[in-house]
């Protein structure tokens, strides 16, 4: 009965937003031969990234950082990040040293203006691995994963579709590439309430999302998502017989603010135990600050959760930027002294166009636990 009812749902949303589009635009036909210009870029700490610039037509307004590049019919990209990680954390058992935290490989394609494909690789995920059972010594080892793998369709603004494997259109912050955070790392009610997050997935599953913006009147915009997923999970297949469905609404009144809310419903697992979610978010912008903020409600069985964030920006000088969160988490609503907060501040220090160097110090306060656990974290990226 899902299924048809999504069936149903997603014809309807097709006939009703394609009678918002009046006109197609012709496409573009000219082809631009391949015509890469190498350039080195050096940063500090003696990093170093290549690229280059390929012209476009004359009225492609800027220039596009490419490696290789085909305009008219076909384009192609390649592009990544790399990221490294000092963390310093108190407690027993804590030690401080750095770590890779991401090395991505960025890998699109457009053809004719309205089919495009994604592919995205981490070179270090983490796994568990077991080295000793009688022990129950365990290592994490680095291997290679898809994150992203997506072919889109864009009839027009209005009306485009997605199917692959992608980030589940639910939150802000989880949309947020992992290159462009205002910290370091994702709030708690991110990285354990959103779906395919909450289950280690780092946001990604597999299924269909019919996506698209529209003008209301002037100057006000709506960005809507409807989608369908699995919800088993990254780079994995479905583990019993029910999809989980999401539906996301963004209303942007004015340049510089918009307010939204999701709803995410699903089964989880072969016991096919309820997940649900619903959220809403808040951005503001004015001159120099910028305001964010999300509140998300959970239920997973009989279990209800919670969190929220609110978090302020402020560009103070031309290229540093001063941050300030506040996040809380309560894993369980009918259980009492689990609930965890984390106050922020933070530094993010645009050294160069594709570099960037941010500083964040947590305060932690644990219900559960009355020793300090603060943390002091620098993140140093490359983006190429």
């Amino acid at each position: 009965m899902h299924t048809k009812l999504l069936c149903f749902s997603l014809l309807f949303c097709m006939l009703f937003v394609s009678s918002l589009t009046a006109q197609q635009t012709t496409l573009d036909k000219q082809i631009i031969l391949f015509t890469p210009t190498h350039q080195l870029y050096s940063l500090h700490a003696t990093s170093y990234a290549f690229m280059s610039d390929v012209k476009s037509n004359a009225k492609t307004k800027e220039k596009e950082k490419q490696l290789f590049s085909w305009e008219g019919d076909v384009k192609a990209k390649l592009g990544g990040y790399v990221q490294v990680e000092y963390k310093a954390e108190q407690g027993a058992g804590k030690n401080e040293g750095f770590r890779i935290r991401r090395a991505r490989i960025d890998f699109r394609l457009d053809f004719y203006e309205k089919l495009s494909s994604r592919l995205l690789i981490e070179t270090v995920y983490p796994e568990n691995e077991v080295i000793d059972n009688s022990k129950q010594t365990v290592k994490t080892v680095y291997k290679l994963a898809l994150l992203d793998a997506n072919i889109d369709y864009k009839h027009s603004k209005v009306l485009q579709f997605r199917f692959g494997q992608y980030r589940v259109p639910f939150g802000m912050e989880n949309l947020e590439s992992s290159a462009n955070l205002d910290t370091i790392n994702r709030t708690q009610v991110t990285e354990k309430l959103v779906p395919a997050r909450d289950i280690g997935s780092r946001g990604r599953d597999i299924g269909f999302t019919v996506f698209g913006d529209f003008a209301i009147v002037k100057s006000s915009m709506i960005h809507y998502d409807l989608g369908v997923f699995n919800g088993a999970g990254l780079n994995t297949s479905d583990d019993n017989e029910k999809k989980d469905f999401t539906g996301r609404i963004i209303f942007m009144p004015v340049k510089g603010f918009s307010i939204g809310v999701a709803h995410y419903q699903g089964r989880y697992g072969i016991e096919e135990r309820d997940r649900n979610r619903t959220g809403m978010e808040l951005l503001f912008q004015k001159g120099k600050a910028t305001f964010k903020a999300e509140y998300v409600a959970g239920e997973d069985g009989t279990i209800d959760r919670y969190g929220w964030y609110a978090r302020g920006k402020y560009l103070f000088m031309p290229k540093l930027e001063a941050v300030v969160q506040y996040d809380s988490f309560d894993p369980n609503k009918d259980k009492s002294g689990d609930k965890t907060d984390i106050a922020l501040v933070g530094l993010i220090w645009s050294v160069h166009k594709y570099a960037r160097v941010q500083f964040n110090y947590e305060w932690r306060i644990e219900e559960s636990n009355s020793k300090d656990n603060n943390a002091f974290i620098a993140h140093f990226q490359v983006k190429f």
